[in-house]
């Protein structure tokens, strides 16, 4: 409703999470999982930094990257250039030590096969490439850079096998579109960069966009069908961020400027944007954050009032975590203003919930469950949409026991109404994933 005010729609939702999530009473020591596989090791704590990098979002998966290479320069001044009599390859197999040491390339294949309404379709799940370096310039201080892009490579397939490659119209939907890009400087637990990158808004908003294929829909970080870069809440655009990483807190910032509103074809752009957010670890296995990121428009017209954007764009999620041994699961609630799009094109105000969770019963299979839940909060919004959706899967780790090489099969089960008042459709998709590195 219009006449309440965002903090009071917002502390509804925090009262929600709190008669919602209920993760145990444990106070024992918990697990750590450490990249390499899922064994526990009970005198450990557990924080994200020991969440498998299939499992990281965000700039967890940034501290994984950036500890890789770390190894990579220990294990390189451990093991300096075998004895070799010619000059010139010892020289050259120095160099390319030490720029193994400075550069990591990585590249995730993702396909998948869905079924929905009747129709079963080959896709391309979200496969990508990159690259992240790094310079270090004393003890304390470094530089870096990463830089990701999005392939989708069935539709090269079909480009490939129909000869039709070359056409402007084909390259449009199949050439590497950029999911990150950016440029930082660290000293210690602190760090600042500039370019495209996640969010600080996604460092708590995205601790339930954990699964293969489905979920990531009521906490706002994709909205009006984008990648979240113009509103700041998912890979935001034009961005500046200053971060902090200690053991026990993860603090983020962030402003934009002169990014476009989704959701109406380049018309309008959004002045500037600021987000914050903070997650405190427990060495108990518990941990709580909050998020909040804000776009305010260089004005409102007639058009944008006319379809339901009436102000700024606010969004704002709390979120509490429980991890022990092989067991996970996180719960995240949030208000949006100004902020999510339906089909149609309309705004409308709303409140979220999701829901993540997972269960480790060997440490090559996987069960997970959750839920997506988007309710409109809007006595002017026209619209019947209702996201009620119930996720459930197993995935399957092959390789390096990581979760980053896997089969999968995720089932969505879709209860609620499209903005007409039609039903959602549920779905079923099986899939592989694989991870290389450089």
């Amino acid at each position: 409703m219009k006449g309440r005010t965002f903090a009071s729609r917002l502390l509804c939702g925090v009262l929600l999470l709190g008669s919602v999530s209920t993760f145990g009473e444990e106070t024992g020591v918990s697990a750590e999982e450490t990249v390499e596989g899922l064994k526990a090791e009970e005198s450990k704590s557990s924080d994200d930094s020991s969440l498998p990098e299939s499992e990281a979002r965000g700039s967890q998966e940034e501290d994984i990257l950036l500890d890789k290479l770390d190894d990579r320069k220990a294990l390189a001044e451990e093991r300096p250039p075998p004895f070799i009599f010619a000059p010139e390859a010892r020289k050259i197999l120095g160099i390319v030590q030490k720029i193994k040491s400075m550069l990591l390339l990585y590249a995730s294949i993702r396909l998948n096969v869905t079924h929905e309404s009747g129709r079963t379709q080959i896709n391309d799940g979200a496969s990508r490439v990159g690259f992240i370096a790094k310079k270090s310039l004393s003890n304390d201080n470094e530089i870096f850079a990463r830089a990701e892009g999005g392939i989708n490579i069935v539709d090269q397939i079909e480009a490939f096998s129909s000869g039709d490659a070359n056409t402007s119209e084909r390259d449009a939907n199949s050439t590497i579109t950029p999911r990150i890009y950016y440029a930082g400087y660290r000293r210690n637990q602190f760090r600042a960069l500039a370019g495209k990158n996640w969010s600080a808004y996604y460092d708590v908003a995205g601790l339930t966009d954990r699964f293969a294929v489905y979920g990531g829909t009521s906490m706002g970080v994709y909205n009006a069908n984008t990648d979240g870069g113009g509103s700041g809440t998912g890979r935001a655009d034009h961005v500046l961020q200053i971060r902090y990483r200690g053991e026990m807190w993860q603090l983020s910032m962030q402003g934009q400027t002169d990014t476009e509103i989704p959701g109406f074809e380049s018309k309008f752009d959004y002045d500037y944007g600021v987000g914050v957010s903070a997650m405190q670890i427990l060495k108990i296995g518990l941990g709580y954050g909050a998020a909040y990121n804000l776009a305010s428009p260089q004005h409102i017209t007639p058009e944008m009032r006319e379809r339901g954007f009436t102000g700024n764009d606010q969004s704002a999620t709390f979120a509490v975590r429980y991890m022990r041994d092989r067991f996970l699961a996180v719960s995240t609630v949030g208000y949006f203003e100004n902020h999510e799009v339906d089909e149609e094109g309309f705004f409308f105000d709303a409140f979220g919930w999701e829901v993540y969770s997972r269960i480790d019963p060997h440490p090559r299979l996987r069960v997970v469950a959750g839920v997506n839940y988007l309710l409109p909060d809007d006595d002017n919004y026209p619209g019947s949409l209702v996201n009620r959706q119930l996720i459930a899967g197993i995935h399957y780790t092959f390789w390096r026991n990581t979760f980053d090489d896997m089969f999968y099969v995720e089932f969505l089960s879709n209860r609620g109404v499209d903005a007409s008042g039609g039903d959602q459709p549920s779905a079923i998709t099986a899939g592989v994933r694989v991870k290389l590195e450089w």
